[in-house]
């Protein structure tokens, strides 16, 4: 019998629990000698768990189910885990080949030539050494691209002229090699030296501008200008001036020592005369002949005479040295840079027109040959150390240095990370050195160049700017406690043991200025920004140090206890408006001290109170519209009210110098309650009262009241004109009564 109950409460019998439990033994051995047909799974595919798959032990029909604890497999993460996986066929993968954080990737021989890091850092484990583009422990057969940084561990070489260094996501800074001279700096980019306003750059392609705010130290034992001076300020010297240009001085200017100051003199039209006999110690220029009638006759060229021109008897003109004689510009010249050789320079073609040219020597040809027949050798083709092969169309696309490093030449251009004869899809880190073909471009904005095996110095491309200095790192000046830095992205420091020296018209500076020691100035400090004090700290003159204070929290406080008696003294005197964004406590008198002053109210000033001169004062509300009449409303905030207390009154007194009753209130109008106030109730009358050698308060005897229902007490005599009329009317306005130009009790 199947059980029947899904469960046993603690109400039942024990007899229940017999038969329930009997029944589900007899259940279980149904189950274990019985065929299971189907056994229902749910689905479990997120919980992060791991599980054992199972299998069973035969093809078809009734089959034991097994487990092995070296298989599991995790359905949150979808990764099938085992120790060994051994195939004898192709695995094949529709998606990417993970393997395991800081794995490796290699051969037979190498198992662990490629490293992944578990941050997707790539590796690259030999270190082989490089000599050229082919050999190293990375070789690309074509141009490199890199799409992020490059950090090089040791040399970092290009190798072929005119190769450009770039800087810039459009390359808009560049270096470039200029063959056995040096580097030139693109275009009109600058070098900047402290900031943007220390630089030099060539404006122009003749032009060389070395830019400072102040000053420009040359500091040398001869400082040789080889050009025109165009000075707009004033010339002052203590040595000797030599100039390799004109000296221009006014028409019939002179020119002179310090004791013949007239020694010569230039007329406007030229005319030069010496007031003493000329000694020609430099050029002389000569309108006919010039006979040199000696053997060895030397004519000497330069302000050192460093070329020279020697005549040799019978035999010809001697040129001395490796002096060169030129043609058409500097690079077409003769010369002999031995005694045994003789060099004729062009840069394009030497051209010899004769029938034969009969060269008694061997040719040593560092260029190309080119002949129109054929060339026949009886030996080896040897070309020279560092020379190259080609083809006709690529002359030098293989060179061969002297320790037979072979190298290709080619200059295929590289505009992206993508082309050129090297391209890498990622980065590359090179373990040893890095001979690059031609330009080096770091071709991202914010591009970094490192240095240090740490990379703890780095300079950083700023776009169309310059370059930045990496964090704390320094610039130093002759030694280490020279220096500038920048401690922070926020604070730029320039240091030294005893002074920093600041020469100019004007120091204009931009910022704060927070300086730990003592200001000392002759003049006038202006400031275009903030003077910033410490918490709790003082402002004030030579006598009186701390006649401000500042608090930590902004509050200022004068110190002075000066008393005011006008608008020009005082503890605090303001030639000009004041205004105060907040509540304004006034410890004592407040004096508006002019006619006509005016006291407003509201956030657009609608009610004022305004001085009427010898009069007193006039309070209008400003609104024109319709409506908007001027309240003047006491009110007391007094929670209970009841019956005879004064909820506000007007008092009008003298200010008689007899005192007493002339000093005393005169005159009042009270509000005084009628009975006590609630939510519903707010009973009033208005008593007035008068002095009558007595005070008029509140509490003085009414002479009239006006009840809140209307009643008017008189306390006196009503007296009316002769011809006026008292009309006595009911509540209905009927009138009751009329009396024509009596007096009434």
């Amino acid at each position: 019998m199947a059980v029947t109950a899904s469960s046993v409460g603690t109400g039942d019998t024990l007899e229940t629990f017999r038969q329930e439990f009997n029944n589900a033994v007899v259940d279980l051995g149904n189950l274990d000698s019985a065929s299971v047909s189907s056994i229902s799974i749910s689905a479990n595919n997120s919980t992060n768990e791991t599980v054992f798959l199972t299998f069973v032990d035969g093809a078809t029909g009734n089959q034991g189910l097994e487990s092995d604890t070296g298989l599991t497999y995790n359905p949150s993460t979808g990764l099938i885990t085992t120790a060994t996986l051994t195939t004898t066929g192709l695995i094949t993968s529709g998606s990417n080949i993970v393997i395991a954080d800081a794995g490796t990737i290699g051969s037979s021989s190498d198992t662990n030539a490629i490293g992944i890091s578990s941050g997707g850092v790539v590796s690259i484990t030999a270190t082989t050494a490089n000599t050229s583009a082919s050999d190293g422990a990375l070789t690309v057969a074509g141009g490199a691209g890199i799409a992020a940084d490059l950090s090089v561990g040791d040399d970092l070489r290009l190798i072929s002229d005119a190769a450009v260094l770039s800087f810039g996501a459009d390359s808009d800074v560049t270096l470039t090699h200029v063959a056995d001279t040096g580097i030139l700096l693109n275009s009109t980019m600058a070098i900047q030296f402290n900031d943007a306003s220390q630089y030099i750059n060539a404006p122009s392609n003749a032009i060389l501008d070395i830019n400072a705010t102040d000053e420009i130290e040359l500091n040398a034992t001869l400082a040789d200008v080889n050009a025109n001076l165009d000075v707009s300020g004033t010339y002052t010297g203590g040595g000797l001036m030599t100039t390799g240009g004109n000296i221009v001085i006014p028409d019939a200017g002179n020119i002179g020592s310090a004791s013949d100051t007239d020694a010569i003199a230039i007329s406007s039209g030229g005319v030069v005369t010496f007031s003493q006999t000329p000694i020609f110690s430099g050029d002389l220029q000569i309108e006919d002949d010039l006979i040199l009638d000696s053997d060895a006759a030397v004519i000497s060229f330069g302000e050192d005479n460093e070329v020279t021109l020697t005549h040799v008897a019978d035999t010809g003109l001697l040129l001395n040295s490796t002096m060169q004689l030129q043609f058409n510009d500097a690079s077409q010249n003769i010369n002999a840079p031995s005694a045994t050789v003789l060099d004729i320079n062009a840069t394009d073609e030497i051209e010899l027109n004769a029938t034969l040219a009969d060269v008694n020597a061997n040719l040593d040809v560092s260029g190309t040959y080119t002949g129109g027949g054929l060339m026949t050798t009886g030996g080896n083709i040897v070309i020279p150390d560092a020379g190259n092969i080609g083809s006709a169309s690529d002359t030098n696309a293989i060179s061969i240095s002297s320790g037979g490093v072979v190298a290709v030449t080619a200059t295929t251009a590289n505009t992206s990370a993508s082309d050129g004869a090297l391209t890498v899809a990622g980065g590359a880190g090179v373990a040893a050195d890095l001979s690059v073909g031609d330009d080096l471009r770091l071709i991202s904005d914010a591009a970094v160049l490192s240095f240090g095996a740490d990379s703890d110095v780095t300079l950083t491309h700023v776009a169309d700017t310059g370059i930045l200095l990496n964090s704390t790192m320094a610039i130093q000046f002759n030694d280490a406690s020279q220096s500038i830095n920048a401690p922070s992205n926020a604070i730029l420091d320039i240091n030294a043991t005893d002074e920093i020296e600041l020469n100019a018209t004007l120091l204009d500076v931009n910022a704060n200025i927070n300086a730990s020691g003592t200001y000392t100035g002759a003049g006038l400090m202006t400031t275009g920004g903030n003077i910033v004090i410490p918490d709790a700290g003082n402002i004030g003159s030579a006598s009186d140090t701390d006649a401000i204070a500042i608090s930590s929290g902004g509050v200022v406080a004068i110190s002075a206890t000066t008393a005011n008696t006008s608008a020009s003294d005082g503890a605090l005197t303001v030639a000009g408006g004041l205004g105060v964004a907040a509540d304004a406590s006034i410890g004592d008198d407040l004096r508006l001290i002019s006619d006509g002053a005016v006291l407003s109210f509201g956030a657009n000033s609608e009610v004022t109170m305004t001085h009427v001169h010898d009069t007193g004062l006039t309070m209008t509300h400003t609104a024109t519209g319709d409506n908007t009449p001027m309240v003047l409303q006491l009110k007391s905030e007094e929670d209970a009210i009841v019956a005879n207390e004064v909820i506000a009154s007007i008092e009008m007194a003298a200010g008689d110098s007899d005192g007493t009753d002339g000093a005393t209130v005169a005159a009042g109008i009270h509000a005084i309650a009628e009975g006590t106030f609630s939510a519903s109730a707010n009973a009033t009358k208005l008593v007035f009262t008068c002095g009558v050698s007595e005070t008029a308060a509140s509490s003085a005897t009414a002479k009239m009241t006006l009840a809140s229902d209307g009643d008017l007490t008189l306390a006196g005599t009503v007296t009316a004109d002769a011809t006026a009329t008292l009309l006595i009317k009911n509540s209905s306005g009927s009138t009751l009564k009329t009396i024509n130009g009596i007096a009434a009790n």
